[in-house]
């Protein structure tokens, strides 16, 4: 276990991290001075993990397919994979059971009965239990689970898998919350419906759709952060050919390139995804993240495209993100924003840029990545967007106190033939809204992964 050198409050800690937005103190671990985030330290003595936090890469939201049992079906088993990063020496298991984030899928979840094991090493099941020692849980919809935490010691980069079994009445649905990958690479994900199989028997790999965990969290000596990314279909790779799968359904794009399977990853991601399904307000489910939140050091946003698509207009995706911001921030995950990358037509295939064309929202989108690098201005009084430029005392930009973010990264530039100029780069997308997999490469160059080690070695 870290000690720590100084003598901090946690308020103190807390106030440090915001501030500066990028501090370290030196701890001492396993007799080495190391060097570790201020805020971080604050993350994990508070919140309703208790210290635990994201440990699996990897982990899957809930509620980003909209899929629900056929009514006929009574019972399920599933098993999803897990890989932990670093040495885990406890372990926990968050459920969840809400509808599709969707707001035009009906709501057809009903109460459900879960149980749950650990199968490590393969072969071998340990009971997940709950509420000190249930061996199942009547989990009400509208409502999440934090399992009891396990003492179970997992060495660095190995697989294991998670059976959850989950009955209903008859005549009555449990919604689907996720996919299962029959392609793994590690040991195995299916689905069995009609049989209670949490401690023994077969689950043949299937690509189904069944119920199971959205985060593995617990206590891990590795040095990496655990990340949250909300984002859409570029974060997980659409049109990002060639790219080798990372054993349980994850490939390329930004997560793929960036963090492979050696980083402790919550996916909060779909195709078509806004950042209006995070605004409280205007999402049935946004409190369905806030159980995950404190089991993450930081949150990458890469939303705002499918929104200028679906019609808002730059103030109101501008406003909804500094909301989003705001969320995480009141809750000690420090957020980093990505500009939104181009969108055009072509008639020649994106093979020139000459016969690209932007979108009639291509004046926001500029405008909104030009307020993103001037430090997303924002008056603490207000909590409002500040104009480009502006300055007072009562605005701040990323990384000072009071500011909800710390950072960005410029994906746009990485992307645009020139800063602003709406055109994708020569042969560097299939569509006009995806990268392809040449321009991924070339995005994901805009990332710092250094900024996500939670201690430095002096």
């Amino acid at each position: 276990m870290a000690e720590i050198a100084e003598d901090k409050s946690i308020s103190e800690l807390s106030l440090a991290s915001k501030t500066s937005g990028k501090e370290f103190i030196p701890v001492v671990q396993d007799g080495e001075t190391k060097k570790i985030q201020v805020g971080n330290i604050a993350n994990r003595r508070s919140g309703k993990f208790a210290g635990r936090k994201v440990v699996a890469f990897g982990s899957r939201s809930p509620n980003f397919v909209d899929q629900f049992s056929d009514g006929i079906a009574t019972t399920e088993t599933s098993q999803f994979v897990g890989k932990n990063i670093g040495i885990v020496t406890e372990l926990a298991v968050y459920f969840l059971n809400a509808d599709s984030i969707n707001a035009t899928v009906p709501d057809e979840a009903a109460d459900i009965t879960i149980e749950a094991s650990v199968e490590y090493p393969i072969g071998t099941w340990t009971r997940i239990t709950f509420n000190n020692g249930s061996t199942n849980f009547l989990l009400r919809r509208g409502s999440g689970i934090v399992s009891d935490t396990i003492n179970i010691y997992i060495p660095p980069n190995t697989w294991y898998r998670i059976r959850t079994n989950v009955t209903v009445n008859p005549g009555e649905k449990w919604q689907k919350s996720r996919s299962t990958n029959a392609g793994n690479t590690g040991p195995g994900e299916g689905v069995v419906t009609g049989s209670n199989l949490v401690m023994s028997g077969t689950i043949p790999n299937s690509q189904s759709y069944g119920f199971g965990p959205c985060a593995i969290v617990g206590i891990s000596d590795t040095n990496k952060a655990s990340i949250l990314w909300a984002g859409d279909s570029i974060v997980t790779g659409h049109g990002d050919s060639g790219q080798p799968s990372l054993g349980n359904g994850e490939s390329g794009g930004y997560l793929g390139r960036l963090f492979g399977d050696q980083w402790p990853v919550m996916r909060c991601n779909m195709s078509g995804q806004r950042i209006i399904a995070w605004i409280r307000s205007s999402s049935r489910n946004s409190w369905a993240y806030d159980e995950l939140l404190s089991s993450c050091d930081y949150v990458i946003c890469n939303l705002g495209i499918n929104d200028f698509r679906a019609g808002s207009s730059k103030a109101t995706i501008i406003s909804r993100t500094i909301e989003f911001w705001y969320y995480f921030y009141s809750r000690g995950v420090e957020a980093y924003q990505c500009t939104i990358t181009p969108n055009t037509t072509s008639t020649d295939g994106w093979t020139t840029t000459e016969n690209q064309t932007v979108m009639s929202f291509e004046s926001d989108r500029v405008g909104m990545n030009d307020w993103i690098r001037d430090g997303a201005p924002i008056d603490i009084t207000t909590k409002a967007a500040a104009a480009i430029g502006a300055t007072g005392s009562n605005i701040v930009r990323f990384g000072e106190y009071g500011h909800p973010a710390i950072g960005y990264f410029d994906c746009a530039d990485k992307a645009e033939t020139s800063r602003n100029s709406g055109k994708w780069r020569v042969n560097r997308t299939g569509d006009g809204l995806h990268p392809n997999n040449i321009s991924y490469g070339e995005i994901v160059t805009a990332f710092d992964t250094n900024l996500f080690l939670l201690y430095k070695t002096s």
